[in-house]
């Protein structure tokens, strides 16, 4: 067989080394949220643009490798993603279609990935970028609990109670830091002594003192079930290597320094006078066995065709509505709920069983070939790596909340495919090279994608300023270039004050732009707020009809609201009087 020499991408080593270590602290204030809403995604975006660039150009220097693993994880996401399309008869295009751009790019991601790293010296690196941007997050909340007044001179909030290091959640912090914790685990019992130099070392030893402090004070269940998870999979490997001479000093110090960390953030929580999560919220389930109870249900009666990609919130609440209404549940709905607080239901309710079932038989080919490949004990030990945000995804939304976890899972699930497929005969150069296509698109991504991103940075900075302010200025939002990834919340404080101001001045064009936009958003997106806007726009056009039967809406889908039946009350009140007063008129 013909030697094949395999060259990496040294400049994607480096952007996503930047992205990782760097690029995820940059952020500005803002009012939160999730997505582009958050400022340091707009700029992980621009170095990931610029990690698509330096890949695709590696790409057109040589023939395309691939994998029989890879072909099938292409064939079969893209199947999961459009299959549902096709049947669907409800679609909101404009809210699935970021969500399913996102898949598609995390997919390319995997691809690129794959194609840029063949060697084990760069995944090895990878892996320690891994740890260390772990213990960088993990160091920064130590910051925010230890120096909340230097903290404090960035997005951290004092009085919010807990750190929540630069994700401004600390569930997702904590998955972020988990798998930092993971990488390290994995290079101490995989990589020898002799090759790994004493900062290698040191890195590796200091994630696991700074996880094992920062992660309980996060006060993050998801945190500490995922570093369990971790330690569970490990596990036989470090029984293991605690038995041979040569690798149980490492191991050893390795749990030496999480035990050290663990004691000292429980002693500071011991400590602590308020603040933090106490033990009844820290075993809370926020309602979420509710939650999942309703989505199996609109599972079991829509399990082919799914509610329709992107209408999860409103056909979620309308579902929910008529439910308690029919006396079937009884619990509390989450206000706003965008997410069922799990992945694989969300993909379930909206497109039916098949995205899910086709997601899961990939996960489990992966873990199927890493044992194969690598045998039970050393596969396990690698698929620990993707415990931490795989078990995230499943409990919450970390990859709408920072896309930094999205690169992150891409890159290990790259990672898992080389392990799952090193040998040679089952990565084979293709017979064709995208030298043309490749060039074109490292070019057109980072040139379409950074000045998105930049307007973004400047809408939030604006949009910001105008809640900061109090007494809110409209000139800050008219300063908005473009509100691209903050349009949600740009649209509303736009509309919010053409209605205060049509309400205080009389002036029926700006009312009857309000009732349009709030009917329009409305149809996919309900909010209480602006259902009670909207009754209060109708009433004061002289149509208290149309008002009466908003307020009628808001307390079918918000029936445990009481603030909201008595509004209605009172304004079918007013309007009887209104009415009998009308008909003794002469």
């Amino acid at each position: 067989m013909t030697e094949i020499k395999l060259k990496d991408s040294k400049a994607t080593l480096w952007l996503v080394g930047f992205c990782l270590l760097v690029a995820i602290h940059f952020n500005i204030e803002n009012t939160g949220g999730t997505g582009l809403e958050l400022p340091y995604n707009s700029f992980v975006w621009i170095i990931v643009s610029l990690i698509f660039s330096a890949s695709l150009l590696h790409l057109a220097k040589q023939r395309l490798w691939f994998s029989d693993i890879s072909l099938k994880i292409l064939g079969a996401i893209m199947l999961a993603i459009t299959l549902p399309v096709i049947f669907q008869e409800a679609l909101e295009p404009s809210l699935a279609g970021t969500r399913i751009l996102g898949i598609l790019a995390g997919l390319l991601l995997t691809i690129l990935f794959f194609q840029s790293f063949q060697t084990p010296t760069s995944w090895n690196t990878l892996l320690l970028i891994l740890a260390g941007a772990g213990a960088l997050e993990a160091f920064l909340c130590l910051i925010q609990q230890y120096l909340p007044e230097i903290a404090a001179y960035g997005v951290y909030k004092v009085d919010y109670g807990r750190p929540f290091g630069s994700f401004q959640q600390p569930n997702v912090s904590a998955s972020f830091i988990a798998t930092g914790l993971a990488s390290s685990l994995y290079l101490t019992l995989t990589e020898s002594r002799n090759t790994a130099s004493f900062i290698r070392r040191s890195c590796l030893f200091l994630t696991p003192f700074l996880a094992g402090i920062a992660i309980p004070l996060l006060g993050s269940r998801t945190g500490v079930i995922a570093c369990l998870l971790v330690i569970t999979f490990a596990l036989p490997l470090i029984l293991i290597n605690t038995k041979k001479h040569n690798t149980r000093q490492p191991v050893l110090t390795w749990i030496a320094a999480a035990l050290a960390g663990v004691a000292i953030s429980l002693l500071t929580i011991h400590t602590m006078e308020s603040g933090g999560r106490n033990l009844e919220s820290f075993q809370s389930t926020d309602n979420r066995q509710g939650i999942y109870k309703q989505a199996f249900d609109m599972i079991q009666e829509k399990p082919i065709t799914g509610w329709g990609y992107g209408d999860f919130e409103r056909t979620f609440l309308d579902y929910y509505a008529a439910k308690y209404r029919a006396g079937e549940y009884n619990h509390t709905l989450i206000a706003n709920l965008d997410h069922p607080h799990n992945e694989l239901l969300l993909w379930a309710i909206e497109g039916g069983i098949f995205p899910p079932l086709l997601l899961i038989s990939l996960a489990l080919l992966l873990v199927y070939r890493a044992i194969r490949q690598l045998g039970a004990i050393q596969g396990l030990a690698a698929l620990s790596i993707s415990v931490p945000l795989a078990f995230h995804s499943i409990t919450e939304y970390p990859f709408y909340q920072s896309f930094a976890h999205w690169l992150t899972f891409s890159l290990i699930i790259a990672w898992l495919i080389w392990k799952g497929s090193s040998a040679l005969h089952e990565k084979q150069p293709s017979n064709f090279t995208l030298d043309f296509f490749a060039r074109c698109f490292a070019w057109l991504i980072p040139i379409c994608l950074i000045p998105v991103m930049l307007l973004n940075i400047q809408a939030t900075y604006y949009v910001t300023q105008y809640h900061a302010g109090q007494k809110q200025d409209i000139t800050l939002l008219g300063q908005v270039i473009h509100p691209s990834g903050m349009w949600k919340r740009f649209f509303f404080d736009v509309m919010t004050f053409r209605l205060a101001r049509g309400l205080e001045t009389k002036n029926r064009e700006d009312i009857s732009e309000y009732i349009q936009w709030a009917e329009e958003f409305l149809s996919h997106t309900p909010r209480l707020v602006i259902y009670l806007n909207l009754a209060n726009a109708y009433w004061s056009i002289g149509q208290p009809e149309k008002a009466i039967s908003v307020l009628e809406t808001a307390t079918y889908l918000y029936p445990h609201r009481e603030d909201v039946q008595t509004s209605l009350e009172k304004t079918r009140a007013t309007y009887s009087e209104f009415q009998s007063r009308s008909v003794e008129s002469p």
